[in-house]
């Protein structure tokens, strides 16, 4: 049977968990059955947040923090 492909369209909210952060930067989440990435800039590994997809392509998308529900315990605070 084939799998129902993830609807996620720019301006969605999502709910995420970070997983691993990107070789540009970006925090890396996956989503769905068929683990759509999601890079968020400026999330750490180990933060669930709630983000706005920006942009979607066919295979990955990019979104936007806005809530962080908890703090990655890498994060540090700015000099």
């Amino acid at each position: 049977m084939k799998q129902k492909p993830l609807i996620l369209n720019q301006g969605d909210i999502v709910e995420l968990t970070i997983e691993s952060i990107s070789n540009e930067g970006s925090g890396v989440a996956r989503v769905g059955e068929e683990n759509f990435v999601i890079f968020v800039e400026d999330a750490l590994p180990g933060e669930k947040i709630s983000c706005r997809v920006v942009q979607k392509k066919r295979t990955w998308a990019s979104g936007k923090v806005l809530e962080r529900k908890n703090t990655s315990e890498i994060r540090g605070t700015p000099l």
